[in-house]
């Protein structure tokens, strides 16, 4: 989630001036994970926010590890500090590149980083890593260049998320219409409208693409008895085969 914000802010985090270089701040966590966290004028992270980070992240992804195929062998896990996140959770996370994941939390939320690091980090990253290994990547991605490929693989990250982490997220809510708007999302070109179809249409519904794609990746797993976790490489064809969603020809 937050894909387009995350990528904006951390571009500005980063960019080049004299302070930046030494706000970020690289922690290897063991052979398999690197935290960094992304300090500003704005906000610090304190020790403690640090080690829970640390602790969640490293639990989490030895335990994603076990149950996803391919998982990689090296996340590197980017943290940073802002209001601009998913407002149900004050948090929000993006599949930055092959490997790297971001993490944007909002320390002004009631209960601060420390509350919403243990509530949310742990369902964010089995989201995120699901991405990472079907390809659905902001930089060097490989799970196609449509809006229905998104809704797809939103989709089963959020049945992922939803069934091996064991929490329920409103973008995987979806009413009975999900279907028809599925059929939306075929006829529409290109992804300029990105945003409009994933986060907020225009005639008020939220997070069409996700919920469209949860709907997509529940249809798949029933038909095929596997799990989301199983079918995380199957391309977007094969899932829309395995829902029995009629395209024109």
């Amino acid at each position: 989630m937050l894909e387009i914000i995350f990528l904006l802010v951390y571009a500005l985090s980063v960019a080049d001036s004299p302070a930046a270089p030494g706000r970020t701040v690289q922690e290897r966590i063991g052979p398999t994970l690197v935290v960094e966290f992304v300090d500003s004028d704005a906000y610090a992270f304190g020790d403690e926010e640090r080690r829970v980070i640390r602790a969640v992240a490293t639990a989490t992804v030895t335990e994603i590890a076990s149950i996803l195929p391919d998982t990689p062998e090296r996340i590197d896990l980017v943290v940073q500090a802002g209001p601009q996140v998913i407002p149900e959770t004050g948090d929000g996370g993006a599949a930055l590149a092959p490997g790297r994941i971001g993490w944007t939390v909002d320390p002004d939320r009631p209960g601060g980083v420390l509350a919403i690091a243990r509530a949310r980090l742990r369902s964010t990253l089995f989201h995120e890593v699901h991405h990472l290994v079907r390809g659905w990547t902001i930089e060097a991605g490989t799970a196609g260049g449509r809006l229905i490929d998104a809704a797809a693989s939103e989709g089963m990250a959020t049945a992922f998320e939803r069934d091996a982490a064991g929490w329920n997220p409103p973008w995987g809510d979806y009413p009975p219409e999900a279907g028809a708007w599925i059929e939306e999302l075929l006829d529409v070109d290109g992804m300029a409208s990105y945003a409009t179809w994933m986060f907020q249409h225009p005639d008020g519904r939220r997070w069409i693409g996700y919920r469209a794609g949860t709907w997509l990746a529940d249809r798949a797993i029933a038909a095929s008895g596997r799990s989301a976790a199983e079918l995380v490489d199957t391309p977007t064809e094969e899932i829309l085969d395995l829902a029995g969603v009629q395209r024109k020809r």
